[in-house]
């Protein structure tokens, strides 16, 4: 066993307590030491007790001193635009987004109707291509250039 797997197993087993750990540890000062401040901090942390943490009124006291010096504020108290613009408006609250959709809508529906404007004005007659001029005055009639349309590609 190496010291990877070694570590990989402590996590798995509460006491180490395998051959093939024990063989490891006797051999490995480093994992031996790890082994041994994990013991320590395991029986350390049984000692912790409640007693150790402060009585309700140290933190009140903390508190009280934090609000003289202005670093917190009581809970009724706020400077915050959202709070003070939902004191004030109340229940129409509703309005603000649909004020933001209706804008919304006005202006796709300028949008469009200034596009199909644009559009109308800018109509106008597909121009001749030059390849179909030359058919055309090549002296060709209806029959050949119905051929000659249909020998090409389409995308020509």
């Amino acid at each position: 066993m190496n010291c990877v797997e070694l570590h990989q197993s402590l996590a798995e087993v509460e006491d180490s307590s395998s051959r093939e750990q024990q063989a490891h540890l006797a051999g490995c000062p480093a994992c031996s030491t790890l082994v041994a401040d994990l013991n320590l901090i395991i029986s350390t942390a049984a000692q912790l007790r409640e007693v150790d943490e402060p009585s309700p009124r140290v933190w009140n006291s903390i508190a009280i001193a934090l609000r003289q010096e202005r670093l917190i504020r009581p809970p009724g108290e706020s400077r915050s635009l959202v709070a003070s613009f939902g004191s004030r408006w109340g229940r129409a609250r509703w309005m603000v987004p649909a004020a933001a959709a209706l804008l919304i809508l006005v202006g796709i529906y300028a949008n469009q109707h200034s596009l199909s404007t644009r559009l109308a004005k800018d109509a106008h007659p597909l121009p001749v291509p030059a390849a179909n001029v030359a058919v055309a005055d090549a002296g060709m009639n209806d029959a050949e250039l119905l051929q000659e349309v249909a020998d090409r590609t389409p995308f020509m």
